[in-house]
C-alpha cells in the first residue's frame, strides 16, 4: 500500500476516493469505473463487478433509506 499511496493515512486516501466518487454525483457506473482504475484492474472489469456494486446499493438504499 505504501508503494501506491506513500506516506498517506489509509483515511486520508479513503476521504479522497469518496470526494471523487461524489464528483461522479452518485452515478454507480462512473463510480465503478473509477473504482476499477483505482485498483488499477483492466477496464472491462467494471462490467463485471457493476451487478455487484447495484445489489449492495439496492440492499443499502433498503436498509437505510435513500
Amino acid at each position: 500500500m505504501q508503494e501506491i499511496y506513500g506516506l498517506q493515512r489509509l483515511d486520508a486516501v479513503a476521504s479522497n476516493a469518496l470526494k471523487q466518487y461524489a464528483e461522479d454525483d452518485d452515478q454507480l457506473y462512473l463510480t465503478v469505473l473509477r473504482f476499477v482504475s483505482r485498483i488499477k484492474g483492466d477496464p472491462r472489469m467494471a462490467h463485471e463487478v457493476l451487478p455487484l456494486f447495484e445489489e449492495r446499493r439496492k440492499m443499502l438504499i433498503k436498509a437505510f433509506g435513500e
